[in-house]
């Protein structure tokens, strides 16, 4: 029950955001934003090989532990890239309903990656080592 509200209300937020977009204005400083995103995100899915790719925070069955492409420096890169991909959508728009939504998207993912940690950690031996040498969202600072 814990995963899918945290997946409802992520996916809340980025529908939320994605609708209230005139993405027919895009300016080229935005939408530069918003490929860096989607390149982080996409990188993060090939370097999983996809067979690791759930929204649920509960790792798949055959999960394997990826700490290559992103994954070296970032535990969750998909999260990251969601951000900076609704930062580049709030900009282009900024009305504070809708920075209150990134805001609460934020909270949400910070939550769900706590989670997510404490089911990787149950299931990988090695993945408290992991988390000395790499970052939570951001690499080198958080």
């Amino acid at each position: 029950m814990r995963s899918t509200i945290y997946v409802v209300i992520q996916f809340m937020c980025l529908g939320l955001l994605a609708i209230s977009t005139p993405l027919n204005t895009l300016p080229n400083l935005w939408l530069l934003g918003f490929g860096l995103g989607v390149g982080l995100g996409v990188w993060a899915i090939i370097s999983m090989r996809i067979k690791n790719l759930s929204i649920m925070p509960e790792p798949l069955n055959n999960a394997q532990l990826t700490v290559n492409g992103p994954y070296r420096w970032i535990r969750h890169p998909m999260y990251t890239a969601l951000v900076i991909c609704s930062l580049a959508l709030v900009m282009l728009e900024p009305q504070v309903w809708r920075w209150l939504v990134i805001v609460l998207l934020m909270i949400n993912l910070w939550f769900k990656a706590h989670y997510e940690e404490q089911l990787l950690s149950q299931r990988f031996a090695n993945y408290a080592s992991y988390q000395q040498r790499s970052k939570r969202f951001i690499p080198w600072l958080l």
